[in-house]
């Protein structure tokens, strides 16, 4: 019988020319190009590239920077703010490494900006920049306080002075009124008051709905409910009829009806009376459950009174 040949260990004997070929002397010469080479390319660059990026084809400007389209309701210059507050003296070169990365954040920072989807560069230099802007979805009305706070729907502080070149726009917007909040807060910045975070959420809701059902402004609820500890609402009509409205939109507990049925059930009983009032003036209706509740009749006197639709702009703390 043939002998067996014996196992060498691991693949020793096959590895083994391989290092000597790479490593061996016949490839010294060889390495020592190839590093002299690498060296070289290097130093040729960093003399180069001093005039490599200068040239206007890697230059980006304000004008070749492009960001998604502002909507309507913004006035402010979201491009230029955004590179001014982030320091970015123009021009900047395309081939910055880091450029994306600093442009990204840049406009995060902008209170104007909820995200920044997306950053591309591309060659000759343009800078493209996709970006989901924040809505105004509510104006927030302070005691003892002059004007009116822009806010969206998660509460964050909005630029309010871009209302103040056209207060009816200001007025197409859903009042917040009753908040007691000792401090404001700084632009950009979510208000901390869980009355104005719910109250925001309430107003997106009747957004559409709000001159349909001739509604003034939502305030915090005079009537606690004991079986949920979130902040409660009302919303008042033009008239003086007082909706209560009960948990924010989401923060709904036990029996009482989702956001989506209390709106439906207004909408209906305004279709079907022609109004929220009463035969007699104002009233008080609850809306927490499935239908609409007439508890009573309320003197004229309560009726909503007008205020200062002008924007109010908090100075950045």
């Amino acid at each position: 019988m043939a002998k067996q040949a014996k196992s060498a260990g691991p693949g020793i004997p096959v590895l083994g020319p391989i290092f000597g070929l790479l490593f061996g002397p016949r490839m010294a010469p060889l390495l020592a190009i190839g590093g002299l080479l690498a060296v070289g390319g290097y130093w040729a660059w960093s003399q180069m590239r001093g005039a490599v990026v200068a040239e206007p084809h890697y230059q980006v400007t304000l004008e070749s920077v492009v960001v998604s389209p502002l909507p309507e309701w913004i006035k402010s210059d979201v491009k230029g703010e955004a590179l001014r507050d982030a320091s970015l003296d123009l021009p900047l070169s395309v081939l910055d490494e880091d450029l994306v990365e600093r442009l990204a954040k840049a406009f995060s920072f902008h209170p104007w900006v909820a995200e920044v989807k997306q950053v591309r560069k591309e060659v000759p230099a343009r800078i493209t920049v996709d970006l989901v802007y924040r809505r105004p979805v509510c104006m927030v009305e302070l005691p003892d306080r002059t004007g009116l706070y822009a806010v969206d729907v998660a509460a964050f502080l909005l630029p309010s002075k871009d209302f103040l070149q056209a207060p009816q726009q200001a007025a197409r917007y859903p009042r917040l009124s009753g908040i007691t909040s000792v401090n404001v807060g700084r632009v950009g910045v979510r208000w901390p008051d869980p009355f104005v975070q719910g109250g925001v959420r309430v107003a997106a809701v009747l957004d559409e709905a709000w001159g349909k059902l001739n509604f003034a402004r939502i305030i915090p609820s005079e009537t606690a409910d004991p079986g949920n500890a979130s902040p409660q609402f009302e919303v008042v009509t033009r008239g003086g009829t007082r909706v209560i409205w009960g948990s924010a939109p989401g923060m709904e507990a036990g029996a009482e009806a989702r956001y989506d049925s209390k709106l439906a059930s207004l909408l209906r009983y305004a279709a079907d009376h022609k109004t929220l009032e009463g035969r007699d003036g104002p009233q008080r209706l609850d809306v927490r459950s499935r239908d609409v509740v007439v508890l009573a009749a309320l003197p004229k006197q309560t009726a909503a009174k007008p205020t200062k639709n002008t924007a109010k702009s908090p100075s950045p703390k």
